[in-house]
């Protein structure tokens, strides 16, 4: 069953629920000339013509009607006269006029629309596969006061070679003849090796990228995966997404384990 948007006839109104409010709210539209009977009965015909009940609409217009019914009813009668502005009264704040009643209509729309951004996200989600770790851990380790994680796996190195990619297909702005220069994984992994030693520290990705062309790119991020493999090297991540740090196994002793902050350490 579609979902529709649920519409009502009034002597002074013809649309949607919501425009309704909306047009309460810019005072295009006189409260007291909406009769909430009439608004009920043509909702209970509009029930009692559906084939299904779509119970989404049904408890919007049950919390909308409530909530106009609840405003006229408060106008008819004397404001009392309120000493004061304490927590309480802020904590436990009515519905006395059309102003409150659209603060909370656009604080249930804002949770609407967050569940609908939930819902995408899910459904975007299930079309991610990730590597299974086939019960490797991952260790938190403490360097320069912040927090790493070592990754057995290639995985991050995929946006990377991404983001390269596109740098590399939008940087050349001037047509050039060709250079043909041959790139092999076997020579890149030594380059990456020797590169490694003579730092004796973590890199970035980028420093083992000299002219930033697509064979070069695609031929490093092929002797990445395979020194990887190889288990000849670390890849260093503080954050999803974040730059990639590539270190020697073995160039240096591991830091001292750390536990997360916050965890109970019981021995």
């Amino acid at each position: 069953m579609n979902k529709e948007a649920y519409t009502i006839k009034l002597p002074v109104f013809e649309g949607p629920f919501d425009l309704l409010f909306h047009l309460i709210k810019k005072a295009e539209v006189d409260i007291w000339s909406v009769s909430i009977a009439e608004i009920t009965e043509q909702y209970l015909e509009y029930i009692r013509s559906m084939q299904e009940l779509n119970l989404e609409i049904a408890s919007e217009f049950l919390v909308m009607a409530a909530t106009l019914l609840r405003l006229k009813s408060k106008m008819l009668l004397p404001r009392p006269v309120r000493e004061g502005e304490g927590e309480e009264e802020e904590l436990f704040l009515d519905i006395n006029s059309p102003e409150d009643l659209f603060q909370r209509l656009e604080e249930y729309r804002q949770f609407k629309e967050a569940a609908q951004w939930l819902k995408e996200r899910e459904r975007l989600q299930k079309k991610i596969f990730l590597r299974s770790t086939r019960g490797e851990k991952m260790i938190l380790i403490s360097r320069q006061d912040s927090y790493y994680t070592y990754w057995e796996g290639a995985e991050i190195l995929v946006e990377i070679m991404r983001r390269f990619c596109e740098a590399a297909a939008t940087a050349a702005a001037v047509p050039e003849i060709p250079q043909v220069e041959d790139f092999a994984v076997k020579d890149r992994t030594a380059f990456i090796l020797r590169r490694l030693k003579e730092k004796g520290q973590a890199l970035p990705f980028r420093d083992f990228i000299r002219k930033e062309t697509l064979p070069e790119i695609i031929v490093t991020f092929i002797a990445l995966l395979e020194l990887t493999r190889q288990k000849k090297i670390h890849l260093l991540q503080d954050r999803a997404f974040g730059p990639i740090l590539v270190v020697l196994r073995g160039s240096r002793p591991l830091p001292e384990k750390k536990e997360a902050p916050g965890r109970d350490r019981r021995g």
